[in-house]
């Protein structure tokens, strides 16, 4: 908006484009901020009942929960480029599968 200001000798500080800019940036800060809050709780509520259920079962339910957003954004990026949905959401579990596994990797050679 600055250089085509500059180069149009015109302020686009009050224009509609202006304020549309100035709110799209604010509405996808505070999507791209609370998101990944909210998509890292959603793993983290069985443990609230691990005094009502074993630990280990408050693992196992972490850790579908997590597979499950993971293929959940697998086929939200299979719906927006148009491909396959379920493949789209196998990648994205492969994905998952790769890192849980290399983090497991690297805590073993500590």
């Amino acid at each position: 908006m600055d250089e085509l200001s500059e180069s149009t000798l015109y302020g686009f500080e009050e224009t509609v484009i202006s304020k549309a800019q100035r709110f799209a940036t604010i509405v996808l800060s505070a999507v791209n901020g609370i998101s990944p809050v909210v998509t890292a709780f959603i793993p983290l509520v069985p443990f609230f009942f691990a005094k009502s259920i074993p630990i280990e079962y408050c693992y196992w339910s972490g850790f579908g929960l997590a597979f499950l957003i993971l293929f959940g954004m697998g086929i939200f990026l299979g719906k927006v480029s148009r491909t396959n949905l379920v493949i789209s959401g196998i990648k994205m579990l492969l994905a998952g599968g790769f890192v849980v596994g290399l983090s497991l990797l690297l805590t073993l050679m500590d």
